[in-house]
């Protein structure tokens, strides 16, 4: 990684999602306002009402409860007053909905002579649609952050009269967690003998083929505990209920235990003191992934599923394990719990390859990011690859 000097500089951080309004992205902006204010910067985070106090030295600013295109004029003039340096948008975020504004504003914002850097966050699992409606915010914002080289290639491969601009006038930076570090010695739990899924709570997490994973753990190793880590999503309370109740019939339920809401330090100790954690995504497991994150720094052995878009840094038996199937999941729970080299092998290496997602790196990144957009006016001459 190449470091460049860089000064102060004031930034316009925009999310229509900042806890504690529930969102991924909202939360990965918090974070990130967070950083970038401990490192000296002047951020101002423009968001929608609902935001909680910061929890570092950013300021807050619920500007604006809509994102519609009518209402961006109004918001670009109070953007106008704070004088930024640089315009970031966080692009999805649940407090957008499915409005075209942030797009509108993106466009009034570059026309406004306001240098615009647009991160995002989902292409690859982006609808038609929404991936038509990335094209203003790709063509009107000076640089674009990335998330990972697979988005860059999703993009590329949809919309290949767009790579002379991805190709001059893109970052590739991770996202990273809010789930700290803790020492194992920290965690609590019977190490060793439980086995965890960690997430939020909503359809098409596969959270039912984690329940009917852990069933056929249970058939086989009768001493093992199954612990449910993470948040109910507010909208779907009533799934949450069906996924407990399924769970408590299909698994023994003294060997049951729910860490629900509970905060990130918690949350680390819990998910550091499991033996294995189960980790399925519908699209693969890949580097967007906030849960799998926390889980490779911390360490713990993760099962996984795979798809065409799963970065080639996770290597089945090395950093990770990958399974296809509910019955080929159990088999590889049991083989780490059964093998402990190969759970010291896993953890070793899944700590390794989290320190290319620390947030040290993803904050100095992002000011190499918008040195480069301070200095040209347009962006960056090459793409900045992280590998």
């Amino acid at each position: 990684m190449i470091f460049t000097m860089t000064f102060p500089q004031t930034i316009c951080l925009i999310t229509g999602s900042y806890p504690p309004l529930r969102c991924g992205v909202g939360d990965y902006a918090s974070q990130l306002a967070a950083a970038l204010a401990g490192r000296g910067e002047q951020v101002t985070v423009v968001t929608s009402p609902g935001s909680g106090q910061p929890s570092g030295p950013e300021a807050v600013l619920a500007l604006t409860d809509r994102w519609g295109v009518f209402a961006m004029p109004r918001l670009l003039r109070r953007i106008q007053n704070l004088r930024p340096d640089i315009v970031h948008l966080q692009y999805p975020t649940n407090g957008y909905g499915y409005r075209l504004g942030p797009q509108a504003l993106v466009m009034l914002c570059r026309l406004a002579g306001l240098r615009v850097i647009t991160t995002s966050h989902e292409f690859i699992r982006a609808r038609l649609l929404r991936r038509l409606s990335l094209i203003p915010l790709f063509l009107f914002s000076h640089a674009l952050i990335l998330t990972s080289d697979e988005e860059r290639a999703a993009i590329i491969d949809a919309m290949p009269w767009l790579r002379k601009k991805i190709d001059r006038a893109s970052f590739i930076i991770p996202v990273g967690t809010n789930i700290p570090q803790v020492p194992v010695q920290e965690g609590t739990g019977d190490i060793g003998k439980t086995v965890a899924f960690f997430g939020l709570f909503y359809p098409g997490r596969m959270i039912e083929t984690v329940v009917e994973t852990f069933r056929e753990v249970a058939r086989e190793r009768p001493d093992v505990r199954f612990r449910f880590i993470g948040d109910v999503h507010p909208l779907h309370q009533d799934y949450f209920r069906s996924i407990r109740s399924f769970a408590e019939k299909e698994l023994p339920a003294d060997r049951i235990e729910w860490i629900m809401g509970k905060t990130p330090r918690e949350v680390a100790l819990a998910l550091s003191s499991s033996s294995v954690c189960l980790l399925p995504y519908p699209d693969g497991a890949t580097f967007r992934r906030t849960t799998l994150m926390a889980a490779l720094s911390l360490g713990v052995p993760i099962v996984t599923s795979r798809s065409a878009v799963t970065p080639r840094l996770l290597v089945d038996g090395q950093n990770i394990l990958f399974a296809a199937d509910r019955d080929r999941m159990a088999a590889g729970i049991v083989r780490v719990l059964a093998d402990s080299a190969l759970a010291a092998r896993l953890s070793a290496h899944a700590r390794e390859l989290s320190g290319l997602f620390s947030w040290d790196r993803i904050v100095e990144d992002h000011l190499q990011a918008y040195d480069a957009l301070t200095r040209t006016g347009k962006g960056c001459n090459e793409n900045s690859h992280r590998a």
